[in-house]
């Protein structure tokens, strides 16, 4: 069992025997839960699905995602992510579902400091796709306005929509047009590193803090890292970053899409 459930009058813990506690409310009485339930690893995330409103997903921070039918009200996953499927060695800090319409199934999506961004399917149980695996990039011309490296051949970008700029985008928030540009420094995905030829820096992942998929093209998100960049990235396209930005100089904690131009974003450290 994933922990205990409590409910009529029952106090949750301040303390979480389990060490995580997730707890319902309603605003008819803001001052008690309706219904709460212990986890065995912390909550760092969640996320109730669209579709399904009952379907709750939660990220732990022992890596495990976990998907919760809470219309049963029995505080224990109906799916959960091990060492065998795909489960995060690091702490989870964002979980999300992705609505596609309804012609379409809702993907849920993960990010750790692992450096995994990864998309789960409950079709047939809980199954996972790597959509990227962040790697880090060499930070240049520290001081300067956002640098903006080479994003992938012109042919990827044409099948990817781009989300709304090109390679040669504005940076700062912008993805295309009236930003204005650093220095552009080679492409991760390609540039070797390290006086002895080898490949050190791009083999080695950077951890993710948080994403958010465009409105306007549902392939197209974008990360931010721990170490203050912003990818833009692809769901076609999963070794290489369209965009990357040097948008902080510390974690970026939260980022958006603006609703109101579908061409610029919101980070914030």
């Amino acid at each position: 069992a994933n922990g205990g459930q409590k409910e009529n009058g029952e106090e949750p813990p301040a303390a979480p025997s389990h060490g995580g506690l997730v707890a319902f409310w309603s605003l008819k009485n803001p001052g008690f839960p309706l219904w709460w339930f212990e986890t065995l690893s912390g909550v760092t995330a969640l996320d109730f699905s669209t579709s399904a409103p009952n379907i709750l997903a939660l990220g732990l921070y022992s890596g495990a995602v976990a998907v919760y039918d809470v219309k049963q009200r029995q505080g224990t996953p109906s799916m959960e992510s091990d060492a065998a499927s795909g489960k995060h060695s690091d702490p989870v800090w964002k979980v999300k579902w992705i609505d596609r319409g309804p012609e379409h199934d809702e993907p849920l999506v993960s990010i750790s400091t692992d450096g995994r961004v990864t998309q789960w399917s409950i079709a047939k149980g809980l199954e996972y796709t790597d959509l990227m695996k962040l790697k880090r990039v060499p930070r240049k011309n520290t001081g300067a306005l956002p640098s903006i490296l080479t994003g992938p051949p012109s042919s990827t970008l044409n099948n990817t929509g781009g989300g709304g700029g090109g390679p040669n985008s504005g940076a700062g928030g912008t993805t295309s047009g009236g930003g204005k540009a650093g220095a552009k420094q080679p492409n991760p995905g390609t540039q070797k590193g390290g006086s002895d030829g080898g490949e050190a820096f791009i083999s080695r992942l950077t951890s993710g803090m948080a994403f958010d998929f465009s409105a306007r093209d549902e392939r197209v998100y974008i990360v931010g890292t721990e170490d203050g960049w912003v990818h833009r990235c692809s769901t076609s396209y999963n070794e290489q970053y369209l965009e990357s930005y040097a948008a902080h100089m510390g974690p970026v904690y939260s980022l958006q899409w603006s609703p109101f131009r579908k061409d610029m974003f919101i980070s914030c450290r």
